[in-house]
This record gives C-alpha cells, structure tokens and sequence, in this order.
C-alpha cells in the first residue's frame, strides 16, 4: 500500500480524527485556560483564578526557584498587582506537546512613572486535571 493510499484507509482515517480530536482539543481546552488566566489576573478576578489553577499551584525561574510557592501566594501577588495597576499583555502562545509557551509582557504605573519599558517573559505553563499546575 503505497502512502497516497494510507490516507484513504478507513480505519487509519478512523483513527487519525479520533487522535486529533482528543489531543487537539485539550491543547485548545489549555490556552483557553491560560487566556482565561491572563485575563482574570488583569482583572484581578482572585476567584476567577481560584477556579483555573490547582491546588498546588506555584511558579518557578528558570534556575528552579520558586517564584510563587503556593496558591494563596498568587492570589496576595495579584492583590497586590491591583495597587499597582499591574497589566500583563499576551505577545504570543504556541504549543508544546503538553505545554503551552507564552511570551508575555507585564507593565504597572511604576513603569510608566519612571519611563521604563514593559518587561517581557517567556513563560511555560504545565497542567494538571484539566487545571494550570504551574
């Protein structure tokens, strides 16, 4: 069977739509969940967020340090973030097997009041039980 014929095979085809479906969903199913997210933090929306992210959540650098060590550290962050008129604008997201990558850039009214430029991140969120682990 040559490959031009592979495509044709029912079964095979059968197979390739159920596969597609199932992981091409749950990728769509997580940047939702992270637009969602981004969106909840700029409105400081801490039971939006509750409901996105679980229980164990946290936040880690790039050197294995935590950022963020537990939930309610997030949501004291992002209270905090209101005081700031923090604001976290979505540049790009892409998947990655089984994570989403976004670069991000943050700004609040101490940027504008010293004339700095919007820091930007690349940041990686992982899943767990159909919620943001980390």
């Amino acid at each position: 069977m040559n490959m031009h014929n592979l495509y044709h095979h029912p079964i095979l085809s059968l197979f390739i739509m159920i596969f597609m479906s199932m992981f091409g969903n749950q990728t769509l199913k997580n940047q939702d969940l992270v637009i969602s997210f981004i969106e909840a933090r700029n409105n400081y929306d801490v039971e939006k967020v509750n409901t996105l992210i679980h229980d164990h959540y946290y936040e880690l650098f790039m050197d294995g340090s935590k950022e963020i060590e537990s939930k309610e550290q997030l949501m004291d962050r992002i209270l905090w973030g209101k005081e700031l008129d923090s604001h976290i604008s979505l540049l790009d997201i892409s998947v990655n097997k089984d994570t989403i990558i976004t670069i991000e850039e943050n700004t609040n009214f101490l940027d504008v009041a010293l004339q700095r430029k919007p820091r930007k991140f690349k940041i990686t969120y992982s899943f767990l039980n159909g919620k943001i682990k980390n």
